[in-house]
């Protein structure tokens, strides 16, 4: 991808009408147009943070007129001269344009900020995510929902009230919000589950990066019946990602205050 070159809209190479193409392959495609790459190779550029790659698309209108303006006008938006030169040297395009073709492989839907799949409350947080990587239903992240999050060695009796707690909820047509972690976390998810509800998980990781690794089976269960998801790129994370806001936990409570906002109400 160089600067002045054009973009496909179909990064997937396909040249098939909507007729000939799976539903859910369709839709997915509909979700990546010119501007996706710019989108994910914003997140990539080192000491930009999602706060200040959000400032910058709302002074350039775009992530692609971010990749298309100058050096100077990018140092002239308070940017350090080292990030300015990274954007301006195309920094992230390419590895951008490979995470396309790895979640068309992994059937994994890339939701970006501001499109109307994106949850409308979680675009109000000041650092609300460019990218959601989903693995599931990206219609269940617009359902009414509530967070169960909680600790990883709770007593028995602490397991089963997440577990009827969330199956209950679910069965009132609420999505259970939790982090896939041990402990309160897997309880809630199951018994969504066993109330054949909708559930999502997100994670610290990338979505295709299941911890613990017991959890794989609950993963896909909850993929099939809800979403896994995660603002993090598929794979492992980068040495310079792994932070506090990295943890599963950390993770959930970022969907908590979206869902309890939701909902208008807390729980403590």
């Amino acid at each position: 991808m160089r600067r002045g070159g054009g973009l496909s809209l179909n990064p997937f190479g396909l040249w098939l009408g909507k007729s000939c193409l799976p539903r859910t392959l369709f839709r997915k495609m509909a979700l990546v147009d010119e501007n996706t790459p710019y989108w994910l190779a914003l997140g990539r550029v080192d000491g930009l943070g999602v706060r200040g790659a959000h400032k910058l698309i709302e002074y350039f209108s775009s992530p692609q007129a971010v990749y298309h303006a100058s050096r100077t006008e990018l140092e002239g938006c308070g940017l350090p001269a080292r990030v300015a030169q990274a954007i301006f040297a195309q920094s992230g395009l390419k590895e951008a344009e490979q995470e396309i073709d790895a979640a068309q492989k992994a059937d994994c839907s890339l939701v970006i900020y501001g499109r109307g799949s994106y949850p409308r409350l979680l675009q109000e947080i000041a650092d609300a995510p460019l990218v959601l990587y989903v693995l599931g239903d990206i219609d269940v992240l617009s359902q009414h929902a509530v967070a169960v999050v909680g600790t990883r060695r709770p007593t028995a009796y602490g397991s089963s009230v997440a577990h009827r707690l969330a199956c209950d909820l679910a069965q009132r047509q609420l999505a259970i919000v939790s982090g896939l972690a041990r402990g309160v976390d897997s309880a809630a998810h199951r018994g969504a589950l066993e109330a054949k509800g909708k559930t999502i998980a997100v994670l610290g990781s990338g979505a295709d990066v299941i911890y613990p690794r017991e959890n794989k089976r609950l993963a896909e269960q909850v993929a099939e019946a809800g979403a896994v998801i995660s603002e993090f790129p598929l794979g492992p994370l980068r040495p310079r990602r792994i932070s506090p806001s990295a943890t599963g936990l950390s993770a959930a409570w970022r969907l908590a205050r979206w869902s309890l906002r939701r909902q208008n109400t807390a729980v403590r």
